[in-house]
């Protein structure tokens, strides 16, 4: 079963675009874009997913912390059928291009609360689906991590280092 980040669902190919080449380049780096209208209402849109961010000179760059909205945690369980199905799912949401990654080192960042209620949710799924299995142990053995140099607001997620197949710096 495929997954699509609830944020990412419905970008053009355009965005999809405007996404992998950011994507391309390290987080941190800031890229100018056009300024025509079709081009700025492009990356406007995917800063209104949480996407990417815009600075004063008109520059984007991937977002720091992504949204990880409740609504779209509830949608990764409800759609799945399978312990691998929620992990995906969710980290194609902490990663956009999980499907592009060829690495990941460590683990993406959420807050205390956002934690326990995956857990929770991931404990309701084994349980229900899975009773012969300790119930959310995918997620305690594999998922996310609460421990980091930087507060990360409830209900979003900071990503790890990863590295993309077809990166130019490799």
């Amino acid at each position: 079963m495929k997954h699509t980040a609830q944020n990412e669902s419905g970008l053009g190919s355009k965005q999809r675009d405007a996404l992998r080449f950011a994507r391309l380049y390290t987080r941190e780096s800031w890229h100018s874009f056009n300024q025509d209208s079709d081009t700025k209402r492009v990356i406007q849109s995917l800063a209104a997913r949480g996407l990417v961010e815009i600075n004063e000179f008109n520059q984007f760059r991937l977002s720091q912390i992504i949204p990880l909205t409740q609504e779209s945690i509830d949608a990764v369980f409800d759609a799945a059928t399978q312990q691998s199905d929620y992990l995906i799912g969710l980290y194609r949401i902490a990663f956009p291009f999980w499907d592009d990654s060829a690495s990941v080192d460590g683990y993406p960042v959420i807050s205390h609360n956002t934690a326990g209620y995956i857990s929770q949710r991931a404990i309701e799924f084994d349980k229900a689906n899975h009773p012969g299995v300790v119930a959310g142990g995918l997620v305690l053995n594999n998922g996310f991590s609460t421990l980091s140099g930087r507060r990360v607001p409830d209900w979003h997620v900071l990503p790890c280092e990863y590295t993309l197949v077809g990166n130019p710096a490799q």
